[in-house]
């Protein structure tokens, strides 16, 4: 089982933002000088990573491509780091082979999808995430970046479904609310966006852009009208 653990970053903002899948960053340790085996190279990118060293830990991860040629995790590995960088489409190059070596891998095929999102292929990271989903169909961060592709996709109706199970299966995070409620304006579904808004606030009422919520609701009741997007921004799951 892939971790699903995902913690509030933010409740609300509007810039968007995609959840991360990655490896678990050890602690930061000495670097190994002369990496021989994979787990050597991995310890040298993760540990570079952790304290920062954002050159280093690259260096790391494409020597270990390099040294060993069609392993997955070294694709992988440099994928992520590629995609932590903005540079997407060389990361979907990685993870593309990642995937194409490992296809039942869970963990491939969610950082390609993360990474065509950041490339601004949205309807690629629509697909991979929804085989991602059929891997893992109750994971409730794979549900919520399906539903966020979709919103960028333009495709608000078909991301109802993915973003409404996120809510149910995570009821301790409020902010995929915002989210679903922002497809909910956008389909005119108004009562619907009302719900969540207010369902968002029961759960965080000192949230702070509480302020700025409930005025939209008053806008919303009063005037009927959807505005801009309130987007949920949700920490690097690690």
């Amino acid at each position: 089982m892939p971790p699903t653990e995902a913690v509030a970053d933010a409740p609300v903002e509007t810039t968007e933002a995609v959840l991360e899948a990655q490896r678990p960053v050890r602690a930061p340790v000495e670097a190994v000088l002369t990496p021989v085996t994979r787990e050597d190279f991995a310890r040298a990118g993760e540990a570079a990573y952790a304290q920062g060293h954002m050159s280093v830990a690259l260096s790391a991860f494409e020597a270990a491509v390099a040294a060993f040629p069609g392993d997955p995790d070294a694709e992988n590995n440099l994928g992520q780091l590629l995609s932590r960088l903005g540079r997407g489409a060389e990361a979907v190059a990685h993870l593309e082979r990642a995937a194409a070596i490992v296809p039942d891998q869970w963990t491939y095929r969610f950082n390609l999808a993360r990474a065509k999102g950041i490339a601004g292929d949205w309807e690629g990271a629509v697909a991979d995430y929804r085989v991602a989903a059929t891997m893992f169909p109750d994971d409730h961060v794979t549900l919520y970046n399906l539903g966020r592709a979709l919103q960028k996709a333009g495709d608000h109706a078909g991301s109802i479904e993915p973003l409404e199970r996120a809510v149910t299966l995570s009821p301790d995070e409020p902010s995929l609310l915002l989210t679903l409620a922002t497809s909910y304006e956008r389909l005119s579904r108004l009562p619907d966006a009302v719900q969540a808004y207010r369902t968002f606030l029961d759960r965080q009422p000192r949230a702070a852009d509480a302020p700025a919520i409930r005025a939209r609701i008053a806008r919303l009741e009063h005037v009927g009208q959807p505005e801009g997007e309130v987007a949920a921004t949700l920490s690097p799951r690690g």
